[in-house]
Formats: structure tokens, C-alpha cells, sequence
């Protein structure tokens, strides 16, 4: 069990999926005992299961995260501060070094604030395609108007603003 091994181990970093996060939050909270941080992340996080953890462990610094397999690990990072009351949805914060994400709408042009369109990302550890598959790494691996030549933007299929 992650919480009796957290436990013995001293772990003091754990990276899990939002639904073991939210799991774990609700059925085995002493998982976080020695928990200094936690990222969540691979669906949206639950703002009142983050909630809940931070009113059990005011400590702990809790970082929701965003990356598609295609982007190798989080592209976008938010640390989400503790709150009063519960708040949502939470955002997936800002891009990590070398890596962008860009809020676009049909024309690959950029939404404007408050808008929303769809979300690219580029930057180190994007993918270069799907393998033996021509027509679907085209459709969403686009050239990148906004980087070097060459350069490439995958298209998430998320909506942002």
C-alpha cells in the first residue's frame, strides 16, 4: 500500500495521478504524513480534494500539472496556495523552462485574453510524431509559426483561456 510504504520511507515527494491523489486524499491522508510536496496531474485536479489536503496538511505545497504524453512529462506547472474555501477549477499554471504553451484559435493565431481557444504546446521533449502513423502526426504536429524553422507545435485538443 503507497501509504504504508510513504510512511516507513519518509517520502517526502510524491507525483500522482488526480484520482489516486484524490484516493489517497480521501481514504488514506496519513500518505502525506512526511510529505513535503505533491504533484497532481494526467486529468484536472479536484479543487475540493486539494482543499481538504491543505486544511489536513497546511505544510504541504501542492502543484497541479499539465503535459500530455506527447510533451514528455508537465509542460505547465501551478503551485496552488491554501485557500479559505474551496476554489476552482484550478489552473495548470505557466510553462516550465524551455517549454511554451500557447492558447490559439483556428487560424493559429493568439486568443485573445479571457477567450478561449485551443491548446499548443512546443519546446524541449515534444514528441516528433506518431510512429508509422503519417496522417495523424500531421494532423497534430503543425509547423510552428512562433518558433525556429522547422520548429513544431503539438495541438492538444484542450480548450484554454
Amino acid at each position: 500500500l503507497i501509504s504504508a510504504l510513504a510512511q516507513q520511507h519518509r517520502v517526502t515527494m510524491l507525483q500522482l495521478s488526480s484520482s489516486l491523489f484524490n484516493y489517497l486524499t480521501d481514504e488514506h491522508p496519513e500518505t502525506f504524513t512526511t510529505t513535503r510536496i505533491v504533484y497532481t496531474g494526467g486529468e484536472p485536479a479536484s479543487p475540493t480534494h486539494v482543499h481538504r489536503l491543505h486544511g489536513l496538511r497546511p505544510h504541504l505545497t501542492i502543484t497541479n500539472g499539465y503535459g500530455p504524453a506527447e510533451s514528455m512529462g508537465f509542460t505547465t506547472t501551478h503551485t496552488i496556495a491554501p485557500a479559505a474555501e474551496v476554489r476552482g477549477p484550478l489552473s495548470i499554471g505557466r510553462p516550465l523552462t524551455n517549454k511554451h504553451a500557447y492558447v490559439l484559435d483556428a487560424r493559429l493565431r493568439p486568443s485573445p485574453p479571457g477567450t478561449t481557444g485551443e491548446l499548443y504546446l512546443s519546446g524541449d521533449g515534444l514528441a516528433h510524431g506518431y510512429l508509422a502513423q503519417p496522417t495523424t502526426t500531421a494532423t497534430h504536429f503543425v509547423p510552428n509559426p512562433y518558433g525556429p524553422p522547422g520548429s513544431r507545435l503539438y495541438r492538444t485538443g484542450d480548450q484554454a483561456h
